[in-house]
Formats: C-alpha cells, sequence, structure tokens
C-alpha cells in the first residue's frame, strides 16, 4: 500500500555583487541592507548546492543529502 511522504528540496545559489564602501564591515552591512530592501537580488546565480529529505506521516525522515 502506497503512503504519502513529504519530500523538501533545497537548493543554494551564490552571486558576486560589487559594493563600495570604507571597510569591509560597512560593506557587508550595505548589502545585507540593500538585499533586504530588495535592491540586491539573485537571479540565475551559481548553484552551489542542492539537498534532499523526507518526512512520512508518522514523523519519521531521513536526514538531509546532496544529490
Amino acid at each position: 500500500m502506497k503512503r504519502k511522504y513529504i519530500v523538501t528540496i533545497e537548493e543554494m545559489i551564490s552571486q558576486d555583487f560589487e559594493i563600495e564602501a570604507d571597510s569591509i564591515d560597512v560593506a557587508l552591512e550595505t548589502a545585507e541592507q540593500q538585499y533586504k530592501k530588495g535592491i540586491i537580488t539573485l537571479s540565475d546565480g551559481n548553484l552551489v548546492c542542492k539537498q534532499i529529505s523526507a518526512t512520512d506521516n508518522k514523523g519519521d525522515s531521513v536526514d538531509w543529502y546532496e544529490f
């Protein structure tokens, strides 16, 4: 008999952005603020990692693994 499972897939992408700032801390803060405001968005970035996991209705699950 077939059972239902919840399968979750996560992807991590990366993309470089050039930020002008007086220090590396200010560059990070600026980038984070711009990201939160939607000024910096990732589009067609480099796929760094993808992983998958599944859970059944009893709460049993498998650990995340890369695929």
